[in-house]
């Protein structure tokens, strides 16, 4: 899926400007805040999976580690300084900053990532939502269905029905997949 002339997105890893918080390893023994445990990819496995390749266990590592009812809560919770540092979704900082509700210089990105991805983040980058057709679907139909989504364009009915750009060529998934099997987060939870 292609959205905001975006089709990838990753984690970020927030402290509040100032903290000393600035790289993974000034987490250690901090709290922090993350969103949907073990489910939310862009605020909790994108960015376990970054620490854990760092040598750093969220679970174990951090003084505490809490799970907040929405991601807007975790960008608050940071700025208001109820927690030393969080982890949203790319995009959603500057969303807020946009809205009014926060400005980026009341924080810092952790071991942020500087590239031409255009919001910040500390994780890789991995594809974003994506169309999957199981196995018994026969593949004359998924072809016909991929060609329609990559024929969508901005300015198509549907796409501006749905508030999105189109649809690019599929992309790996290994990067994700190896995040999942590092986690053992479902499917590799067995």
């Amino acid at each position: 899926l292609k959205t905001n002339g975006v089709y990838q997105f990753g984690g970020v890893i927030l402290a509040k400007k100032g903290s000393g918080i600035t790289k993974g390893q000034d987490l250690r023994g901090k709290r922090v805040l993350g969103h949907q445990f073990r489910v939310s990819a862009g605020a909790y496995v994108f960015q376990v999976y970054h620490l854990m390749r760092l040598g750093i266990d969220p679970h174990r590592d951090f003084a505490e580690f809490k799970d907040a009812k929405k991601q807007d809560d975790v960008i608050l919770a940071v700025n208001f300084g109820s927690v030393d540092a969080g982890f949203v979704r790319s995009d959603l900082l500057e969303r807020m900053i946009k809205e009014g509700t926060v400005k980026m210089d009341d924080f810092s990105i952790v071991d942020q990532v500087k590239d031409d991805y255009p919001y910040v983040h500390s994780t890789e980058l991995y594809p974003d939502w994506f169309l999957v057709a199981v196995p018994r679907v026969p593949v004359d139909v998924t072809d016909k269905l991929k060609q329609a989504a990559l024929q969508i364009k901005p300015n198509d009915a549907p796409a501006i029905g749905s508030k999105i750009d189109g649809f690019v060529q599929a992309q790996s998934l290994d990067g994700l997949k190896d995040a999942l099997r590092t986690l053992k987060l479902p499917p590799y939870d067995s």
